[in-house]
């Protein structure tokens, strides 16, 4: 098997001569480093750059993931991973081209916990048959990219793993020309936490001009989740791990998890959230933070994000986004029969996204408010669990994103392409099974990723199929827009996409069942209005 080599900035590279689910040939380059491993004393620190090596890497198979419990892959229950994770993938249809390559780099979703830029969950074959280069990779997660301290000499600030996603893009940006790709043309794409990674990514400064566009799927750094409240999270971990000093010594704090057993980091790190913070709306307790201090070039988030993209850089940068018609179904599994029987707690999931206490009279009364908005004056029935799941898709993920379009419209920002994804699978219904999703109408949270990449456990859309069409639309839409800034491939005959407009209705591109494409205004819009005013956020 032919097995090219490539000269980078930082070594040779070796990797592998393949075809596609539809046998189209392109080049693989697995787990290369971009940055030193994070082990021993700079765990949890921000990475280093990354040292030179003379021999041939050996880019030809997969490297281990950042620590995780891997709960989505269906064969395998269980923590993997390594401190030697920080590495991506690239995969180019073309090493010799007239012209150079666009390039599209995934991150990766999963609640800042889980997930990796595996191929075993994105792989490349549906992109790469547009002609574009696709970039994946891993970053630090939970506790190991996240662990935030007060203490300014201890430098742990937190957001280590957003960090590692900047040196990740710089060693793109350096390297990429060397794989066939047009440093001036890459398009960083994110889903769901990999969403709120990409918009935070035109927020910060230390991300500034490291990419040229960006595609925003199911989430966005305004979604409620998104940004982590300031708490003792750290002492919390250390304390279910063992720990027996105080609260208030953070050196040994420090000391303590850098030492602990990285399995038992994870598996406990998901269970120190209160019944209070879970009650709220809080499932995880290390994701992204309002970093204490600031440390000139090493911070990521200064402020809140609605602070930031007052006078973000990336304000200029042309955007696309969207989310699935039904994303509150992905959390059914978290929901038991009780709670389905009873469909109440209003307070309780107005609260996160207001920033309220769940026991104050205002939390109370948006509560009913929004109990009115959906269900009207009757209290809420088991029958009435697809209003429930919709109104949890709109709190959870669409009204982040249609701020995050408002906020665009109101500082006359760059061009907004906003889309929404309604195809109910037929066949790839593994994410249904595996978080318990009924079939109901309409397409739920992460589905539509499957129309752009190929994951390793699902059969590939059989040619001629409604699902290969619509892969072939999703594809070509992104493409289009990764190569020139426009989303309008040669599939969108009958239907014009255009950008959101400075005022006015907020229209999206549908896509629906049968291959059905429309340019309409965005259903949601009155719920997302009500959302409007009981968060009250200014931007």
């Amino acid at each position: 098997m032919f097995c090219p080599i490539i000269e980078t900035n930082y070594g040779p590279v070796r990797g592998l001569h393949l075809k596609t689910c539809y046998n189209k040939p392109y080049n693989a380059f697995y787990g290369i480093p971009y940055a030193e491993k994070p082990f021993g004393k700079f765990r949890f620190k921000s990475p280093r750059p990354l040292s030179k090596w003379e021999k041939v890497l050996d880019a030809t198979k997969p490297r281990d993931s950042c620590w995780l419990f891997d709960k989505l892959n269906p064969t395998v229950k269980k923590v993997i991973g390594s401190d030697d994770c920080l590495h991506l993938n690239i995969y180019t249809p073309e090493l010799e081209t007239p012209r150079k390559l666009p390039v599209v780099i995934y991150f990766h979703g999963g609640r800042y916990q889980t997930m990796s830029g595996h191929p075993f969950y994105y792989g490349p074959d549906y992109l790469l048959e547009q002609n574009v280069i696709v970039v994946t990779f891993n970053f630090r997660m939970g506790a190991f990219g996240f662990l935030s301290l007060k203490d300014e000499t201890l430098e742990v600030p937190g957001n280590a793993g957003m960090k590692d996603q900047v040196m990740a893009l710089r060693w793109i940006k350096e390297n990429i020309s060397y794989f066939g790709g047009n440093s001036d043309c890459i398009t960083i794409v994110g889903h769901s936490s990999g969403a709120s990674s990409v918009h935070y990514h035109l927020l910060s400064e230390m991300s500034r001009n490291l990419f040229t566009r960006a595609i925003i799927m199911s989430g966005s750094a305004f979604v409620p989740w998104a940004t982590i409240p300031d708490s003792d999270f750290a002492y919390r971990l250390a304390k279910a791990l063992g720990y027996q000093g105080t609260s208030e010594d953070e050196k040994s704090i420090l000391e303590f998890l850098k030492n602990a057993n990285p399995e038992e980091i994870v598996m406990n790190q998901e269970a120190i959230c209160t019944a209070e913070e879970r009650k709220k709306g809080q499932l995880i307790a290390f994701g992204p933070v309002i970093e204490p201090y600031i440390k000139n070039g090493d911070t990521f988030i200064p402020k809140s994000p609605f602070l930031m993209t007052r006078n973000a850089w990336g304000n200029s940068v042309d955007v696309m986004i969207g989310g699935c018609s039904d994303e509150g179904l992905l959390l059914y599994v978290n929901f038991t029969p009780a709670i389905l029987k009873s469909l109440g707690n209003f307070e309780n999931i107005v609260a996160l996204s207001a920033n309220l206490d769940p026991n104050s009279q205002e939390c109370i009364a948006k509560g009913l408010k929004i109990k009115k908005t959906y269900f009207g004056d009757v209290n809420a029935k088991p029958k009435d669990v697809d209003t429930y799941f919709q109104m949890l898709g709109h709190s959870t993920f669409w009204h982040g994103m249609w701020l995050t379009v408002q906020s665009r419209r109101k500082l006359k920002a760059g061009k907004t392409f906003l889309y929404r994804f309604d195809v109910e699978p037929t066949t790839n219904t593994t994410v249904r099974k595996a978080f318990h999703v009924p079939h109901m109408r309409k397409a739920s949270h992460i589905e539509d990723t499957f129309y752009i990449f190929k994951a390793g456990y699902l059969a590939a859309h059989e040619k001629g199929s409604e699902e290969y069409k619509t892969m072939q639309v999703m594809t070509e839409s992104f493409a289009a827009f990764a190569r020139n800034g426009n989303p309008n491939g040669k599939r969108l005959k009958n239907v014009t996409w255009e950008a959101v407009a400075e005022e006015g209705d907020v229209k999206c591109f549908n896509i629906a069942n049968g291959n059905e494409l429309s340019f309409v205004t965005l259903p949601e819009t009155p719920f997302m209005e009500v959302w409007d005013e009981i968060c009250e956020h200014k931007f």
